[in-house]
């Protein structure tokens, strides 16, 4: 999004979704859903209930198909996924009659013009779901860049789920600092303004630099 665009809604867009999630039922490659989670809990991947059934379900679920989907990361290692038994027919619209978060991400990305996604490697396994949408929806997909997460000694995700420490208990100098030394770029010593830290990081910035594992917080 540009700096003078208006800032896009989700809850603004919900006819989009809407219109996109009926094209698919439309062309048999979604159906309605009306399994409960406890129904399902015993499954892994979602076995097909569904599928072939004229349910009244509120919930849609796409298609998986029998093929493979490559996902060729500009840090990480290319993936490949089975789409029916690794993933499984999917939800794009859920139950609650909202539109699940992999549908709404594709379509805002394709409104927005989006080429290039920088995002958390704990999304990567979202991927192969959302180019299998695009591909559905006959739309381009944006090339993917997932960086590693930041991690305790135990290898847990930092989040205030495992009670980590916010970051805004840090300076922003220093916060920055932190995490361009964990990205594979320490800042010189020397340079503590902010300012001068992003000018420092934009003419620096090499993604080879970028360790693709988790990053251990110290």
């Amino acid at each position: 999004m540009l700096a003078d665009e208006p800032p896009l809604y989700q809850s603004q867009r919900v006819a989009a979704y809407r219109d996109s999630c009926e094209q698919l039922l439309q062309q048999n490659l979604a159906f309605r859903c009306s399994c409960s989670r406890k129904s399902l809990s015993e499954f892994s991947v979602y076995p097909g209930h569904c599928r072939e059934l004229k349910t009244t379900g509120t919930a849609v679920r796409l298609k998986a198909g029998n093929g493979e989907i490559a996902v060729s990361d500009l840090l990480q290692k290319e993936i490949s996924y089975k789409l029916e038994s690794e993933i499984g027919d999917f939800i794009i619209w859920r139950g609650d009659n909202l539109p699940a978060y992999q549908l709404a991400v594709v379509i805002d990305d394709h409104f927005q013009g989006i080429t290039e996604v920088v995002r958390g490697s704990d999304l990567l396994e979202s991927t192969p779901r959302q180019i299998h949408l695009q591909r559905a929806l006959g739309i381009a997909s944006p090339k993917y860049l997932h960086i590693p997460m930041i991690v305790d000694n135990s290898g847990r995700k930092l989040s205030k789920r495992s009670n980590a420490d916010p970051v805004n208990r840090l300076a922003p100098p220093l916060a920055i600092s932190l995490c361009l030394k964990l990205l594979g770029h320490p800042p010189p010593e020397e340079i503590r303004e902010l300012e001068q830290l992003w000018n420092w990081a934009s003419a620096n910035w090499r993604l080879k630099n970028v360790p693709k594992g988790p990053l251990i917080y110290p």
